[in-house]
């Protein structure tokens, strides 16, 4: 007879043989037990696109927090309303992401000129003294702001420069 730990042991198994793929399709195939609830928050929060537009362009920047993923609607976000200028769209769960990479792609890419990731300090100054063209946005979509490569204070501080 198999007790509890025989059980565990056996899911561990079979879960450490699934690859990344199998496990979404498995997921995908779990019912949605609150399907109506979360098309009706979904609506809610795309009703605000122009809202949150409206605060980004009076210079305020935007932070999404709480249970379960906001990919999706960032993304369609950053789609729909955001097509007044450049997207920078930043995955920080990948731990190859650092604030200094952010930083120095968004400068390059305002700025029109490259930057070394060891240079982030002198791209984030250029992005201060830049004086502001009119008609020309840069928005930097950063996922999981607190992801492997971002969460240590000084990377926390120099996102925080970007956002300021």
């Amino acid at each position: 007879s198999t007790g509890a730990g025989g059980k565990r042991n056996y899911l561990a198994m079979v879960m450490a043989d699934l690859e990344e793929e199998g496990l979404k399709r498995l997921m995908r195939e779990l019912p949605d037990k609150n399907f109506n609830r979360k098309q009706a928050l979904g609506r809610g929060l795309r009703a605000q696109f122009a809202h949150w537009r409206f605060t980004l362009r009076a210079g305020f920047s935007l932070l999404m927090c709480g249970f379960g993923s906001k990919r999706a609607l960032l993304e369609q976000f950053a789609s729909e309303a955001l097509t007044d200028g450049a997207v920078l769209v930043f995955n920080g769960y990948n731990p190859g992401v650092t604030a200094r990479q952010v930083v120095c792609v968004a400068a390059g890419t305002l700025l029109q000129r490259s930057f070394k990731s060891s240079a982030a300090a002198e791209a984030l100054e250029a992005l201060q003294e830049a004086p502001a063209e009119a008609g020309r946005s840069l928005y930097v979509v950063l996922h999981n702001i607190d992801g492997p490569g971002l969460r240590n204070a000084p990377e926390q501080a120099m996102l925080s420069e970007l956002a300021a």
